[in-house]
């Protein structure tokens, strides 16, 4: 338990983390170690070439993707990052399965695509059994030509856990993994341009109203985002009417006191279907919610076609570019979203039963927690894993981070608790 002083200090601190003012990134940010990273990736980016062109021992991690675009994007990048570490070209069916177009969403300098490779010796790391693996394990004496990643795991926090990797990790990345999504996101997938442009125009659009002027200073208009994502691992049900309210009471928490005053606040809300709009104008105010763009038709017209896959991404990096965001929970569009924007979003929890990838957060508003940190979590019961890894007991003594000294989901009422020892439901992803 603790005291009610010590969560009104932490909650202040918490909302504090969620928010960002200051220009919208849409690039590298600027950090101590932004030099030492371009350069690695750009050197990994000719590595890459050389390996495709047989100029280069011919060793590559194969990704076997899953699932919907961000669950693809976080697993690719973090394999780019395992790939700089062990010196791997790191290739990807991006298309299996999925609707979109690698080259239509991304201008990448990698050629990504494993068609040619020749079949050889080869290393199968199976999605749920993977964790440590990348955790323990030590990547530089995989003897086979090609390493399988199969599923869509974002792994990123794993291999900077690794202690046979942490030389290697501070030599190319610096001595934290702060900030290492986004970097290697904006270096090696960026965007193509005109989605970009989109997701770009769109949020300056929504920030010069209110009288703001567009800036983003402290008289400008406060944006917040929501992605509401509901069913499936996310929600057995709908979002109820009053939830949407308790929703809005979250969201309403993050505009600064300034903002709210000068009714400089606009809420843009991502959610999967037009009822879902229409409740969060009620819940918010029809006259404050703006949204990206109208849903598009369900079905290879619409929703899944490659303008389907364009809009995904371009909602996403408006996710990205507002001043604070409110999110799903298990979401992988969320969590990348968090990534993208170097801030940790407030995440919506109001069944405590319901899974909760990270394992320490601080209950801000009533059913909604801030992350830690913003970096992609990949289990929400790493330190069980860590108990039972051979490797555990030196993770720990190497690292000082909540990654491996979790404190747990701090809640309002003063009760402390993992989210594995919540859940209905824990796996080991």
């Amino acid at each position: 338990a603790w005291s009610p002083a010590d969560h009104a200090l932490e909650a202040e601190r918490a909302l504090s983390t969620a928010r960002r003012r200051g220009p919208q990134a849409a690039a590298p940010a600027t950090t101590p170690h932004a030099e030492l990273r371009a350069a690695s990736l750009r050197e990994y980016a000719e590595l890459h070439a050389q390996i495709r062109a047989g100029a280069a021992p011919k060793r590559y991690i194969v990704v076997k993707p899953c699932c919907q675009l961000c669950n693809r994007v976080r697993v690719l990048v973090s394999a780019i990052a395992l790939g700089v570490l062990t010196k791997r070209a790191v290739l990807m069916n991006f298309e299996e399965d999925y609707y979109g177009s690698f080259k239509g969403l991304f201008a990448s300098p990698l050629e990504i695509s494993p068609a040619g490779i020749p079949a050889g010796p080869t290393r199968v790391l199976p999605w749920l059994d993977v964790m440590e693996k990348f955790v323990c394990e030590t990547p530089h004496e995989w003897s086979e030509d090609t390493v399988v990643v199969q599923g869509a795991p974002g792994f990123l926090h794993a291999i900077w856990l690794n202690p046979s990797l942490r030389g290697e990790f501070e030599a190319k990345f610096g001595p934290t993994d702060d900030g290492l999504f986004a970097d290697i996101f904006w270096a090696l997938t960026p965007p193509q341009p005109h989605i970009l442009r989109q997701a770009q125009n769109f949020v300056a659009k929504v920030a010069s109203e209110g009288g703001g002027g567009g800036g983003r200073g402290e008289n400008g208009t406060f944006v917040v985002a929501l992605h509401v994502r509901n069913g499936r691992d996310f929600r057995s049900k709908k979002l109820t009417d009053s939830e949407w309210g308790r929703l809005a009471d979250c969201a309403g928490a993050l505009p600064t006191a300034r903002a709210r005053n000068l009714g400089r606040v606009r809420y843009v809300v991502a959610t999967e279907s037009e009822g879902g709009q229409t409740l969060a104008r009620n819940a918010l105010g029809a006259d404050l919610v703006r949204v990206f763009a109208p849903a598009l038709p369900k079905g290879k017209e619409g929703s899944v076609s490659q303008e389907g896959a364009e809009r995904s991404l371009a909602e996403l990096l408006v996710l990205s570019m507002c001043d604070a965001t409110v999110l799903t929970p298990m979401s992988s569009f969320s969590e990348v979203a968090a990534a993208l924007a170097r801030r940790p979003g407030l995440y919506f929890h109001f069944d405590r039963s319901r899974k909760f990838h990270y394992e320490s957060a601080v209950e801000a508003v009533a059913g909604c927690l801030v992350p830690w940190t913003y970096e992609m979590p990949g289990s929400m019961n790493l330190h069980l894993l860590l108990d039972k890894a051979s490797c555990g007991a030196e993770v720990r003594r190497r690292d000082a981070t909540m990654w491996s000294h979790p404190t747990g989901l701090r809640f309002l009422d003063g009760t402390v608790a993992f989210p594995d020892a919540l859940a209905e439901k824990v796996s080991t992803y």
